[in-house]
């Protein structure tokens, strides 16, 4: 192999090695001013974090709704809504986040690891 694609490479590597012990192991990102623990009530909708997805992709409440996020992956997930207008912090495995809506619209949310968890909650 040249020398000139060397660099480049172990550089990209890195970069993938990075990422994927950032993906299992989480970081600090975020902030939460809800709770993020293994309490979920069984009167609140629930979305559980599986197989790199969230299980409901558009779930509709009523106002007042609290919903529950579940992670039962073995990677760190967040709940982050597209406008930043919530944001669980990182959800680790085995734990949850829940979120109160309190006002009608439609609110789209994403994982900020894992670009293809996408999904909304719509308020009614």
């Amino acid at each position: 192999m040249k020398k000139q694609y060397l660099i480049p490479l172990l550089i990209m590597g890195a970069l993938v090695i990075t990422l994927a012990i950032r993906c299992s192991k989480g970081s600090s990102y975020g902030s939460s001013t809800n709770n993020n623990s293994n309490n979920t009530s069984s009167n609140t909708p629930t979305v559980t974090m599986q197989n790199m997805s969230f299980s409901v992709a558009s779930l509709t409440v009523k106002a007042g709704t609290t919903v529950t996020w579940t992670n039962n992956d073995n990677v760190t997930h967040t709940v982050t809504a597209d406008d930043n207008s919530f944001n669980s912090g990182d959800i680790t495995a085995g734990h949850s986040y829940t979120k109160t809506f309190s006002v009608q619209g439609t609110f789209p949310y994403h994982c900020i690891y894992h670009s293809m968890m996408k999904a909304t909650v719509i308020v009614n």
